[in-house]
């Protein structure tokens, strides 16, 4: 009963503040403004894409295939909403094949429950989910695992997914715990209004060590219910250098954020990872 009314409590906050959209704008240089200037696009741009190529996420473009180990955990009622998995802690084995345009990969449980299970998606444009179990293998439908599993691939290649994005434009500097970002917003469509199709991504770069240690966005199209006033932070910890791509293995997700406290209602954790180690017609067939 208690867990009724709270899931009807927080149905009835949906409902109120379905009408709110949330805009990473607010609080930034571009905060009510719809078309940037071209100097603060030029800024933007430079920032970003000199990130990608220092860190090395360009090298993508030539990675055939690469395997995580990984583990994860959801925490809390929010996190438990948005977990597909049968366990709160939970580890696997993921493959990918990366693709601008499209993701492809293979997730293969190696915790308690349903170890050996695997879950998968080739070409989102022909909406090919699947699950194996076994010797069985089944179509899934799109939903919160589909939705997951781009996501898992979206921000191990991220900021290499924003690469062709020509909406970047640079929002300013914000102080947080004593450390000084510059603020670079992207997003897709011809402007920066906000638009309920097109989500945006607000990347804070430190300036004194270069980092991007943080990543303030929205969610658009979760499959969930979910109401358009909330985003999402992520937090990027643990910096390895693995084939010249230098990756977090350390992202944490917060509702909202960012929160002074390093809270999380995800936290994903990478423990080893390896460029073209296996063929990609193996997802592909």
């Amino acid at each position: 009963m208690k867990n009724s009314i709270i899931g009807m409590g927080l149905l009835s906050i949906m409902m109120v503040t379905s009408c709110k959209v949330s805009d990473m704008r607010k609080g930034t240089g571009l905060h009510k403004v719809d078309r940037a200037k071209s100097s603060d696009q030029t800024k933007g741009k430079q920032i970003l894409y000199a990130y990608i190529k220092k860190n090395g996420y360009d090298k993508f473009s030539s990675v055939n295939t690469y395997q995580v180990h990984a583990h994860e955990h959801w925490k809390g009622m929010m996190g438990n909403m948005g977990n597909p998995w049968p366990e709160s802690k939970i580890s696997y084995v993921m493959k990918f094949v990366p693709d601008l345009n499209d993701f492809t990969n293979q997730v293969k449980l190696t915790s308690k429950k349903k170890k050996g299970d695997i879950w998968g998606m080739k070409k989102t444009t022909s909406s090919s989910y699947y699950k194996k179990s076994g010797e069985a293998s089944k179509r899934i439908k799109e939903g919160m695992m589909s939705f997951n599993l781009a996501n898992y691939q979206w921000w191990i290649e991220f900021p290499y997914r924003l690469s062709q994005l020509k909406n970047v434009t640079y929002a300013g500097v914000r102080e947080k715990d004593g450390q000084k970002y510059d603020l670079v917003l992207a997003t897709w469509g011809n402007d920066l209004k906000v638009n309920k199709e097109y989500d945006q991504y607000l990347m804070w770069f430190n300036k004194a060590t270069g980092a991007m240690d943080l990543v303030t966005f929205t969610y658009r199209n979760v499959p969930m219910m979910s109401p358009s006033f909330m985003y999402g932070t992520a937090i990027f910890e643990n910096f390895n250098t693995v084939n010249g791509i230098n990756i977090p293995f350390s992202q944490k997700f917060q509702i909202n954020g960012p929160s002074k406290e390093k809270k999380y209602a995800h936290h994903f954790t990478i423990d080893k990872i390896d460029f073209n180690s296996f063929d990609k017609a193996e997802l592909l067939n």
